[in-house]
């Protein structure tokens, strides 16, 4: 028996006493009790108890070293799948730094603002080395100008060949890089500088 079930026990017994003395029928006094089933309080979740500074800043502590070696594993682990070119990518920060962000990061103060924008940086110049172009292969022009020369001094030897020892010399497209994209200038087609006149000498009775 629970003491509010005593007490309300008590109080219908004096209830009822008191209508005897003064000739009152019992009445219906038993009748409106309900029983009333309740679960106990010792299942419900209390308050917490307040722990202490120290246990809280050591379990920060722990907390912050994994995230600090979780992320050391992670960027080990980009290197490790960038394969035979990990020096391409920014160098990782040192754990130092990585602690330092992450207690900045915990103050909510203005370092933890400056070491994101720093790694940004660093990436940023990392991906501007990533993406360097590799050196290009020669371009279409560039094979159809030296077809073109080779050409010619087949057509010289032929020349030699026929004609003698006469020299005839035609200049071979000129090449320069004078234009300001990076391809090479072709002057086409080619001015004659040798005259013929070694080939009307011999063509003379």
């Amino acid at each position: 028996e629970t003491p509010i079930e005593r007490e309300i026990r008590r109080s219908c017994e004096r209830e009822q006493s008191l209508r005897r003395s003064r000739g009152l029928s019992p009445g219906r006094a038993g009748q409106e009790l309900v029983e009333l089933r309740v679960r106990p309080l010792l299942h419900l979740p209390g308050p917490s108890p307040a722990l202490p500074r120290a246990v809280e800043r050591a379990r920060a502590g722990a907390q912050m070293q994994r995230d600090i070696e979780r992320e050391a594993h992670r960027q080990a682990a980009l290197l490790r799948r960038a394969g035979s070119e990990p020096s391409v990518g920014p160098p990782p920060p040192p754990l130092g730094e990585l602690r330092r962000f992450f207690e900045a990061a915990a103050g909510g103060g203005s370092g933890a603002q400056q070491l994101p924008e720093a790694g940004t940086r660093a990436q940023g110049r990392g991906l501007g080395l990533a993406r360097t172009p590799p050196p290009l292969a020669p371009s279409l022009l560039e094979q159809e100008v030296r077809a073109v020369r080779e050409r010619e001094q087949e057509l010289q030897r032929q020349r030699r060949s026929i004609y003698g020892t006469t020299e005839f010399k035609e200049p071979a497209p000129s090449l320069t890089a004078s234009r300001g994209d990076g391809k090479l200038a072709v002057t086409w087609p080619p001015r004659r500088k040798a005259p013929d006149s070694g080939l009307e000498q011999q063509r003379r009775p």
